[in-house]
């Protein structure tokens, strides 16, 4: 039986098999979903998938890297080039989070390369969009409250990244209409001061905020999300052709409607009746103003057209086990040609 190992920026996921393990993941649902079809698919098909930890380098057949490695795992590029294996990666983060995704010298480190982006090409690149499971049908609870925002606070330089327009988005619902908009996720709490002071924890107990839509942190991102008419849905940057998360699927999977922003060609893949664009609103205000008006007819139809989305063959190109089965295709070939 071959041995792939997988190796993720992050070092809690390489371990243990984490990778595997749905209760590692922080906001979020199904995010395991991929890699445990994968591991599936391959497990089907004579070959193991595991974190890097549970056997010795030269005991793999393989490595597959999610994202470009941080310098822990960059030595691991060069000295398997020398033992002769086999070096893939799949592009799971835009540049705003790994800058080296992109960078036309990767082309040359792998031997296959899956991306999302639209606009990275290469005789070793392949395009794919990863997301989490897709269910059979969207939940279709009654809403009683507007909108919401669930992410992380965090703060980065880098063109086109959308960390600060969340922050705008917050800081004008806190101060215009807290009554009509609920804030989750992680660092809210405090201030994210500039490097290399934000490392120290004791910190950031002197700069504590006080959001009165603040509502903390959850354990299931779709339990909060199915209480609300609509959520701010942005990407981490804006920009990127083909740059479509986990983000917008979870919306449509709780049955509510998001305000998007990010790719600017996600209409190529997804129908722009079942969201909304932020950047077609000039100013919050306006934003605001449609949602709070929007009549229950024009909110049907989001949500008919939603719920044929996701029930269409269209929405199956992201579904995590097509997607496997692209890649598990792609490392056959190689290892049937290096008999």
């Amino acid at each position: 039986m071959k041995k792939i190992a997988i190796v993720n920026r992050h070092e809690i996921y390489n371990k243990n098999n984490n990778l595997f393990n749905a209760n590692i993941y922080p906001i979020g649902e199904n995010l395991e979903a991929p890699w445990v079809n994968i591991k599936e698919i391959f497990m089907q098909n004579k070959i193991e998938l595991m974190t890097i930890d549970q056997l010795s380098l030269d005991e793999f057949d393989a490595i597959i890297f999610l994202d470009y490695p941080n310098k822990k795992y960059e030595y691991l590029l060069k000295l398997l080039e020398k033992m002769g294996k086999k070096k893939y990666l799949i592009v799971l983060e835009s540049p705003v989070v790994c800058r080296e995704n992109l960078s036309a010298d990767i082309l040359k480190k792998f031997d296959k390369i899956f991306t999302w982006s639209d606009n990275f090409f290469g005789n070793n690149v392949y395009n794919l969009k990863l997301t989490n499971k897709i269910p059979k049908k969207i939940l279709q609870n009654n809403k009683k409250k507007l909108c919401t925002m669930i992410s992380g606070n965090k703060k980065v330089k880098y063109s086109g990244e959308l960390y600060s327009e969340r922050l705008r988005a917050l800081e004008w619902f806190e101060k215009t209409c807290p009554e009509d908009f609920d804030l989750y996720g992680v660092g809210w709490d405090y201030k994210i001061l500039k490097f290399p002071f934000d490392r120290f924890k004791f910190i950031k107990l002197f700069f504590p905020t006080n959001y009165k839509t603040y509502k903390g942190k959850i354990e299931k991102k779709i339990d909060i999300l199915s209480q609300y008419k609509f959520s701010i849905c942005y990407e981490n940057v804006k920009g990127y052709d083909g740059y479509i998360t986990e983000k917008i699927f979870d919306c449509f999977f709780a049955g509510t409607i998001p305000i998007y922003l990010g790719a600017d060609n996600i209409s190529n893949y997804i129908p722009e009746e079942t969201f909304i664009r932020k950047d077609k609103f000039p100013t919050y205000e306006d934003l605001y103003n449609y949602l709070k008006n929007m009549t229950s007819i024009e909110y049907n139809n989001y949500i008919t057209a939603i719920k044929k989305f996701v029930e269409n063959e269209k929405c199956r190109e992201f579904n995590s086990e097509k997607i496997g089965i692209q890649i598990y295709n792609q490392i056959k070939n190689d290892f049937e040609q290096s008999k």
